[in-house]
């Protein structure tokens, strides 16, 4: 719909990384140049980091198109290997060495030969790992063991690594130190910035289109790609083939912001977290309906995202029972059980009211009923119960024997500045005079 429509010879902007596609921005132009001069001139291991969608991917796939003419080339694209078989296993697919029914002992020999056979009149074996943080060390070293292969004293193997951020702190461990000697330059991607952003969709649009044009986007639409996505690729090119799919199924021939925008909207939606039912009338003591509202957290949402109210009084009575039920009515022990709430507080919800408090040995979860939560706190398991209602504050969960100056201070847990300090237990002291 979108190539008959806008009159494209192909999708111009597609999820997976295809070398045809590669926009030779600064950043990751100067990445290509260096890690090729590292291999040509046989200097040592190329590093490639970046943080994700910045295009490590794409490169890799573009180095291996540019040394397939005057090197072997194997790239792994899955480096999710836990094994030295499966490591010398793919390598040896990638080269067309037959595999199957060898050992880790034969694969790597049979390897080695190929790589240092003088009926090879190749540069050598250039291998490119991508997502190389995903190697444990031991197979790292291993592949680093690949670049000491000599024919007539020239490196018959050069290595180039392609990894997240957490690459180089795999590099660093005191165990690839001679992998960390050997690395001879170290590249970093970063997102692309406004023109650059608007030159790469410019140029997608025009390799794609028939008639070589690239003005499918207006200013406008470019400049908002650009606010959106804070010109990482992998984001342009979702945010961008979404607003061509709507454009095209609305019949919009030129993309402006607002198409942009609604469908960076769409692209950003979350699933609904909040399922609301019918309550039930509050009199006297406030009975809930059965079917009270839930909520699930999204994944990655913090605590404070959820909103804040006030139970009905049946309920913050319940809750101050069950916060003090290992509490006591000491106040080392009411922070105690405030670090629970703390703990606990990701449950919180609109329209349901969590009871929080710590679960005593002789009393099981299932006694107290309701939907319950648990996380341990030091040597507590924080019980967080769902009884329909409304959201409780901090200071609705202290327990009811608390007095009012106490109480007050449960509620300012969080604000600035405490006049006491609570002393720790040291639970090693005793071991330690042992």
């Amino acid at each position: 719909m979108v190539e008959s429509y806008f009159k494209f010879r192909q999708r111009p902007f597609l999820a997976a990384p295809r070398a045809a596609s590669y926009f030779a921005g600064r950043v990751v132009e100067q990445a290509r140049q260096t890690l090729t001069r590292c291999v040509e001139r046989q200097q040592g291991v190329g590093v490639l980091v970046g943080p994700a969608g910045t295009g490590k991917s794409l490169l890799c796939q573009v180095l291996a198109e540019q040394f397939r003419a005057s090197h072997r080339v194997a790239l792994l694209a899955d480096s999710r290997l836990s094994t030295r078989r499966s490591l010398w296993r793919s390598v040896a697919l990638a080269l067309d060495i037959p595999a199957r029914g060898r050992d880790e002992d034969e694969l790597r020999l049979a390897l080695t030969r190929s790589i240092e056979s003088p009926e090879d009149v190749t540069g050598g074996l250039v291998l490119i790992v991508d997502e190389a943080q995903s190697l444990p060390p031991r197979l790292l070293e291993d592949l680093r063991s690949l670049t000491n292969s000599l024919r007539r004293g020239q490196p018959r193997a050069h290595l180039v690594l392609a990894g997240s951020p957490r690459l180089e702190e795999h590099c660093a461990h005191p165990k690839l130190e001679s992998l960390n000697q050997r690395i001879a330059a170290r590249c970093y991607l970063q997102s692309l910035g406004r023109q650059e952003t608007q030159a790469y969709v410019r140029s997608q649009l025009a390799a794609a289109a028939v008639d070589g044009r690239g003005d499918v986007f207006d200013d406008a639409a470019l400049e908002a790609v650009f606010r959106a996505t804070d010109g990482v690729p992998r984001l342009i090119n979702q945010v961008c083939d979404l607003a061509l799919t709507q454009a095209a199924d609305m019949r919009i021939p030129k993309l402006s912001a607002r198409q942009i925008e609604e469908a960076w909207s769409e692209l950003q939606q979350f699933p609904p977290t909040w399922s609301h039912a019918s309550h039930a009338s509050h009199t006297g003591h406030a009975s809930h309906a059965a079917a009270s509202a839930s909520y699930s957290p999204p994944a990655g949402a913090s605590s404070s995202s959820a909103p804040t109210g006030k139970p009905p009084p049946a309920a913050t009575e319940s809750a101050g029972e069950s916060a003090g039920e290992s509490a006591g009515e000491s106040a080392g022990e009411v922070a105690g059980a405030a670090s629970a709430v703390t703990a606990a507080s990701v449950a919180v919800g609109t329209a349901s009211f969590i009871e929080f408090g710590t679960l005593s040995d002789d009393e099981p979860v299932a006694a107290k009923g309701g939907s319950t939560h648990q996380s341990v706190v030091g040597e507590d398991v924080v019980v967080a119960r769902d009884i329909g209602g409304a959201v409780a504050s901090v200071g609705d969960l202290a327990p009811a024997s608390v007095d009012v100056a106490e109480r007050a201070s449960w509620e300012s847990l969080f604000g600035d500045g405490f006049t006491e300090t609570q002393p720790v237990a040291d639970h090693y002291a005793a071991l330690a005079l042992r």
